[in-house]
């Protein structure tokens, strides 16, 4: 939680340098998973993303030029599913459900200034705080079914992943007077050689409307 104080603090100081304040709010559909490497194969892993849902508040900063800056808070859900096949007689399933607080700052090019439709190709950072989420696990070893559901595990030897997760960012945003939709895509960057320092790999979908 620090860390998100400290980042919003330090965006918040760099953007207050420049003109123009904008308000905003957003929702949509996000889908995230571990990025791991390997899977899809005997004895490896298998990582579907499902649908999950994400709210968010932000800030525009513009500049004397076309770029603007864009820091923004968000409140989402992850939901994916990992499986694992070593015969026909051992198999798994893991079904994790996730709440995180996520962070973005972002520096957007308007390629549209003249247009009333205007288009924002978007480059940035990231940083998620996982919270808590419960899994729900069934194994089938020769004959025998193991089902169960318990809180995830965040950081230490035996963690289901980190609870920190940060990377790059980039995306689009069309932008209609006060609305638009913004499209991201997130690329984790935390070492992916042990199961609690894992790359993580998202996508959203938003539409928002603008406050100010």
């Amino acid at each position: 939680m620090k860390k998100i104080f400290f980042l919003l603090i330090l965006s918040g100081i760099v953007v207050n340098s420049f003109s123009q304040l904008r308000y905003y709010a957003e929702a949509g559909i996000n889908q995230s998973r571990p990025a791991f490497l390997g899977g899809l194969k005997t004895g490896g892993y298998n990582y579907t993303a499902n649908t999950g849902f994400i709210g968010s508040v932000g800030i525009i900063k513009k500049t004397k030029s076309s770029v603007q800056l864009n820091g923004k808070l968000s409140f989402l859900r992850k939901s994916y599913n990992e499986s694992s096949w070593v015969e026909p007689d051992y198999f798994g399933t893991n079904d994790y459900k996730v709440s995180a607080f996520q962070f973005h700052f972002l520096a957007e090019k308007n390629i549209s200034q003249k247009r009333e439709l205007q288009f924002f190709p978007s480059l940035g950072i990231y940083t998620t705080m996982h919270l808590a989420g419960t899994l729900d696990y069934e194994l089938y070893n020769f004959g025998n079914t193991q089902k169960g559901k318990r809180d995830i595990v965040l950081n230490g030897n035996h963690s289901d992943f980190n609870r920190w997760d940060f990377g790059l960012a980039f995306g689009l945003k069309t932008q209609w007077k006060k609305y638009f939709i913004q499209f991201i895509a997130d690329a984790g960057m935390i070492r992916p050689d042990l199961p609690a320092y894992n790359r993580w790999g998202s996508v959203q979908f938003t539409a928002g409307y603008f406050l100010k």
